[in-house]
């Protein structure tokens, strides 16, 4: 067995992470706990671009968006319940 508290374990484990996939296990301890807003945050997306098929322009257009507009979200005024 482990001495040292899973609490310090799970920060470890978290500093060794990019920002990216940090803001992945953000996104599933969220959803763990039922708190995960509809949609998937534009941190992971950008993290999983490799895995779509988008064409070059798009792509640039989407990622200027997501980091221009993601400062402007009012997470306070959405009703996440319907």
């Amino acid at each position: 067995m482990n001495p040292i508290p899973i609490k310090e374990q799970i920060l470890q484990e978290v500093e060794k992470l990019n920002p990216q996939q940090q803001a992945q296990l953000l996104h599933v301890a969220r959803q763990m706990q039922g708190q995960t807003p509809l949609g998937t945050p534009g941190e992971v997306l950008l993290a999983n671009v490799h895995r779509f098929n988008f064409a070059p322009e798009d792509l640039a257009e989407m990622v200027r968006i997501i980091e221009e507009e993601r400062e402007n979200i009012d997470w306070e005024g959405w009703n996440w319940e319907g």
